[in-house]
């Protein structure tokens, strides 16, 4: 099998909540019940985005990291003659969900962007956010990503969020069997290209204290 069970699944998410605690990084688990699947890892950030007020479509991005960035940090994706003072500057808020997939034995990540409105970033949206904008738009990584995103039902919440589909999911964790934290490594290489990333800290913790486990064992 190359995905992982459930019991492997919860300590993965533990171990990073715990150091998120450590972090302030302020990831959070969340137990609906004591089911296969029924608890998730969640985390909430905002990031800024430009919105055309007419349409309130999405025409710009940041390229700042997420929570540190200024009022200049915009950056333009028109041409200076499509400037218009209908451009408002606003946060998206992404809401991530790491779930556990019984079939396919996997983690994977569901999100949804809401805008200053209240409005669903719809999938079409995203495509274009994540196709044109993406931090990592020549990388394999990010066409592989966009080739799993899909809009799903939330199997706790029973409602639509965006998701990499958990698919291919297992073929990312069969590509690292040497690592301390599967969970961990399936969110370092797929989140990013949805604006979700890591501290290295993450990665230093883990290797630390499977040092202080193995002196005992």
């Amino acid at each position: 099998m190359n995905g992982i069970s459930w019991e492997h699944f919860l300590c993965d998410i533990k171990q990073i909540q715990n150091i998120s605690q450590h972090l302030n990084d302020d990831w959070e688990i969340v137990s609906v019940n004591n089911e296969v699947s029924g608890t998730y890892l969640t985390k909430t950030i905002s990031l800024p985005f430009a919105i055309e007020g007419g349409s309130n479509e999405i025409i710009e991005r940041t390229i700042q990291p997420p929570n540190k960035f200024e009022e200049e940090d915009y950056l333009s994706f028109e041409s200076p003659s499509q400037a218009s003072n209908s451009i408002t500057k606003q946060l998206l808020k992404f809401e991530y969900h790491v779930l556990y997939h019984i079939s396919y034995a996997v983690p994977y990540l569901c999100f949804n962007a809401y805008k200053s409105n209240g409005s669903l970033l719809t999938l079409d949206e995203a495509w274009k956010i994540f196709n044109d904008f993406g931090p990592l738009k020549s990388n394999p990584i990010q066409q592989n990503m966009l080739n799993i995103l899909t809009q799903m039902e939330h199997p706790i919440l029973f409602k639509p969020f965006l998701t990499l589909h958990p698919c291919r999911i297992a073929e990312v964790l069969h590509s690292l069997p040497h690592s301390q934290n599967k969970v961990l490594s399936f969110l370092s290489s797929y989140g990013p290209t949805i604006y979700l990333t890591f501290d290295l800290e993450y990665a230093n913790q883990i290797e630390n204290n499977n040092k202080e486990t193995n002196k005992f064992t």
